[in-house]
């Protein structure tokens, strides 16, 4: 019985995240998904997308910067265009929620790509701006507005995901980030054989990245008329509040966690290419070794479903900004671990990156459903109700993926504003090499100490530590039942091997007791014709005696005779019985049991 309530439950649940029609009894519209070739259509549109708007962001890495530093731009000021990014991602992340309640989350999409191509555009022209001052506002009007874009059409993807697959959550998100991490790995290296592909024409070399891309993303809009339709009745939509999530201590940590991890990612940013070269690197392969940490992301992010069975969120959460730690300090690299500084050492760079990749992937994906879970206990606790009804479960999830974007956005802005800030202060980006190696050292020591001290007042005030609470006690019951099952499997080892050697004494019985009977069937039956030969031999000899002498003979014979075959009665007897044509090899041998007994239907047995 609890059983189909639980099963009832989920389904409710589901049912809970299908969209409606706009008619005022909210009926159930009967949607009937796209497919390309026999495949979800709107998961891959939604993961195209999703990679060629993460390919937008990165794809300015490898050579914007220095045609900002040509324009007389400092490190500073690119660190903060590049920051502008995720500063308009946040600025509209914890409204988001309720723009995607009012507007729907098509609408949403539509206008975040508009935007998009707008801006791409944009990046490309600034190419012809020669005054410094307009530059600069150009640039920096045009990456918030792609910030902000990116971050309606992020969290209206993330949004349909609970209401499109609402039986494998993460799974689903797991393609999707797997497409970001394919964005952010070739992003650079698109952009790279795109200003390589224009030859020595260097106008067209910076701008032709930027055309391809906001030409593809025109093309984009059009898919997004195969998403289901939005609710549009105003009655049906609930709303959460993004003040009452934030002054929730877990809710607020979580996120705070989110952007933690974004900035162990992001702060060496806007500095890759120059900190690289610096260390030994040909400038025209940065753009591709960039994307190894993003490799591994991707890699890594196919694990995490299989470990996600095993472990808690928040114990996976925990881990994952523990070992991005480890990554900058193996990137920085950290002199007290013995890691050499300067030289030609960029390959540590490289392993620090593909180290937070696979913190990354431990962060990001748990992430968004441990924010879902969490916004929905606060929302019970709040409205003071025992169950979540179904507007209030799809307004959390909206909720989930507003904070999580602006999470990450928070992260994308500390880490490369605060990233270039600092390799100015440190003294990076001077004449010696060395001096840029110590500048990023110590820069990184700075973001290891912040990223750790989040870390820290997660697990205390984040309420962290029950994910560690209950990982120990997965474990020792796994322990507990691995040892269980060892027993159990000694135990069924060794009653196997009693059964076979039950079975090989009862066996060796049988055909013990059989052989005997045999060999007593066989002597009785030698017997008999032992008699027959004497007799025959005995009437031969003594023809032509008298008639008395006769009949005394064979009452003498029949005496034998019948003593004879008293016994082949008797041995025939405990033999079962001859068969009637008296062959004595037809006689069935007795049942016998394990003690050597025949069974209740035999009268004679064996001791």
């Amino acid at each position: 019985m609890a059983e189909d309530e639980k099963i009832k439950s989920q389904n409710n649940l589901k049912e809970s995240l299908l969209s409606k029609t706009d008619t005022g009894e909210a009926k159930a519209k009967q949607y009937v998904p796209k497919t390309i070739f026999g495949a979800d259509g709107n998961l891959i549109a939604l993961s195209v997308m999703n990679f060629f708007l993460n390919a937008a962001v990165s794809v300015i890495t490898p050579f914007y910067p220095g045609i900002a530093a040509d324009k007389g731009v400092n490190q500073t000021l690119i660190g903060l265009i590049f920051a502008l990014n995720p500063i308009g991602s946040f600025s509209v992340s914890l409204s988001i929620g309720q723009m995607m309640g009012f507007l729907g989350k098509k609408n949403l999409m539509f206008y975040g790509l508009l935007i998009q191509v707008l801006t791409i555009v944009t990046f490309g022209v600034v190419y012809y701006i020669d005054n410094q001052g307009a530059f600069i506002a150009v640039s920096m009007i045009a990456r918030f507005f792609q910030g902000a874009s990116r971050s309606c059409y992020g969290a209206a993807t993330f949004g349909y995901v609970p209401q499109l697959w609402p039986d494998s959550i993460q799974k689903k998100i797991g393609i999707m980030e797997t497409m970001t991490a394919i964005g952010l790995l070739l992003g650079p290296m698109i952009g790279q054989a795109l200003n390589n592909l224009a030859g020595g024409n260097a106008a067209l070399a910076y701008q032709l990245p930027f055309y391809v891309l906001s030409g593809i993303f025109t093309l984009c809009i059009f898919t997004v008329k195969w998403l289901p339709p939005d609710v549009k009745n105003k009655v049906e939509i609930d709303k959460v509040k993004a003040i009452d999530c934030m002054k929730t201590g877990p809710i607020f940590w979580t996120f705070s966690l989110m952007t933690g991890s974004a900035i162990a990612n992001t702060y060496i940013n806007p500095q890759y290419t120059r900190h690289m070269v610096s260390l030994g690197l040909d400038e025209g392969k940065a753009g591709y070794v960039i994307s190894v940490g993003a490799f591994f992301y991707m890699v890594f992010l196919h694990l995490m479903p299989h470990i996600s069975k095993r472990l808690d969120k928040k114990f996976i959460i925990t881990l994952g900004t523990f070992i991005s730690l480890l990554g900058i300090l193996v990137q920085s690299p950290e002199t007290y671990l013995g890691l050499p500084l300067g030289g030609d050492h960029w390959y540590l760079v490289t392993v620090g990156q593909s180290i937070n990749g696979i913190a990354s992937a431990m962060v990001i994906l748990p992430m968004i459903p441990e924010l879902i879970e969490l916004i929905v206990v606060n929302e019970m606790k709040i409205r003071k109700v025992a169950q979540p009804d179904l507007k209030m479960i799809r307004a959390c999830s909206d909720m989930g993926s507003s904070i999580f974007v602006g999470g990450y956005a928070l992260g994308t802005f500390i880490g490369p504003f605060g990233g270039s800030l600092l390799y100015d202060v440190f003294g990076g980006g001077g004449n010696s090499d060395h001096d840029d190696a110590v500048a990023f050292r110590d820069e990184s020591r700075i973001f290891v100490g912040l990223v750790f001290l989040i870390m820290v007042l997660y697990i205390i005030f984040g309420k962290g530590y029950l994910g560690l609470v209950s990982t120990a006690k997965k474990l020792k019951l796994c322990q507990k039942k691995k040892s269980q099952n060892n027993e159990q499997a000694i135990i069924k080892r060794q009653t196997l091997l009693d059964q076979r050697q039950t079975k090989h004494v009862s066996n060796k019985i049988n055909t013990s007791d059989s052989n005997g009977i045999n060999n007593t069937t066989f002597n009785a039956n030698s017997m008999n014709q032992q008699q027959q030969n004497r007799d025959s031999e005995k009437g031969e000899s003594q023809v032509g005696e008298s008639q008395e002498d006769k009949f005394k003979l064979s009452e003498h014979s029949d005496d034998e005779l019948l003593s004879d075959n008293s016994l082949c009665d008797v041995l025939s007897a405990g033999s079962g019985g001859a068969g009637e044509d008296g062959d004595s090899h037809n006689i069935p041998a007795p049942i016998i049991d394990s003690t050597g007994k025949e069974n209740e239907n035999n009268t004679y047995y064996f001791e």
